[in-house]
């Protein structure tokens, strides 16, 4: 049979004191004397209670959940940046929800309509690969919950964000590739209607205009992030006879179904092709040849995002100053280069 949870009202009544006494006890205050504090303790030790957040949060008006809307949760920089954001969130009583949009625009409208309707205190969010507009998140501020966004952000400027400059990032990756000697790289992009993409592909140009290399714009294919596009792209500059003898990929992922196609056509990494990817996912040592990467701080990301949400947790939408952070990236050399 399952058995009762012990509350406050319980202590009390088993001690002869007030519910406030036993309150106030358990959180270790001044004003309980020391031997009623430890008969309190001891008894609620004693009965395993576990505190009310529902009950806490009523009483301060919070309900001490953060919403936390991702693209994948099995994509390792998105559960590094959780862990980041729950290593700062536990310390102030603050439990998180996490959604995944699976990269789809409808299914994070969902999301963040049942996580304002859960009476979540925040959201911190990383948008979908299919973004399309973004009334949902300023729905979500209009009834008071703030919005936090983390890598992938929108280009309204009315929400607060931490972000790594991926121009700088890319800009790094490509010279890099120059600096190997490559003269003919090229970008295969994330989707064309991400902001990422569009921001990559200016750090690319820029690197090539600063070592004046030309341009191709043949040397350009948009596609989703994962291992098949980048492979199936690959292919296909390959199939078209297109001159390459360097890639700068948009995340890892696409790069790992990179290296398979051109080991599958027997051309050789670096030495044909160098390779280089973003992100720095874990599995990177572990591809054939192990994979050049530009790493984010995922970790620290979702510990900023986790600090701003706190410094906005009263959040009024007509009296609110957005706050852009800016992390560094590192490239990290390996073998593909």
């Amino acid at each position: 049979m399952k058995s009762r949870q012990i509350t406050l009202k319980d202590i009390a009544k088993m001690l002869n004191v007030s519910t406030s006494t036993v309150s106030r006890a358990l959180k270790d205050s001044h004003e309980i004397g020391a031997e009623t504090k430890k008969q309190i303790i001891d008894l609620a030790t004693s009965l395993d209670y576990i505190p009310n957040p529902l009950a806490l949060g009523l009483l301060k008006n919070r309900s001490f959940t953060v919403g936390v809307l991702v693209p994948k949760i099995g994509y390792h920089y998105n559960s590094a940046a959780i862990s980041g954001m729950e290593e700062v969130l536990d310390r102030h009583g603050y439990s998180v929800m996490i959604c995944q949009s699976n990269e789809s625009h409808d299914q994070e409208v969902v999301h963040v309509k049942n996580l304002v309707a859960s009476r979540v205190d925040g959201i911190i969010a990383s948008l979908a690969q299919s973004a399309g507009d973004y009334d949902h998140f300023m729905y979500a501020q209009k009834k008071g919950v703030p919005v936090v966004f983390f890598d992938r952000v929108p280009d309204y400027e009315k929400a607060s964000k931490v972000i790594i400059d991926n121009e700088k990032g890319a800009i790094t990756a490509v010279n890099h590739l120059i600096e190997r000697g490559k003269k003919r790289i090229a970008y295969i992009a994330g989707p064309k209607n991400l902001r990422i993409s569009a921001i990559r592909y200016r750090g690319y140009e820029k690197a090539l205009k600063n070592h004046n290399l030309p341009i191709d714009k043949k040397l350009l294919i948009y596609c989703e992030f994962n291992q098949e596009m980048g492979y199936q792209a690959c292919k296909k500059m390959i199939a078209e006879g297109k001159s390459f003898d360097g890639i700068f990929a948009v995340n890892d992922r696409t790069c790992a179904g990179v290296l398979a196609a051109l080991r599958e056509h027997n051309i050789a990494v670096p030495d044909d092709v160098a390779v280089i990817g973003f992100n720095d996912e874990p599995y990177d040592i572990f591809l054939y040849p192990s994979l050049s990467s530009i790493k984010q701080p995922a970790f620290e990301i979702g510990q900023e995002a986790a600090r701003i949400f706190l410094s906005e947790r009263d959040f009024d939408p007509e009296n609110f100053t957005p706050q852009t952070k800016i992390l560094e990236t590192e490239l990290i050399w390996r073998a593909s280069t």
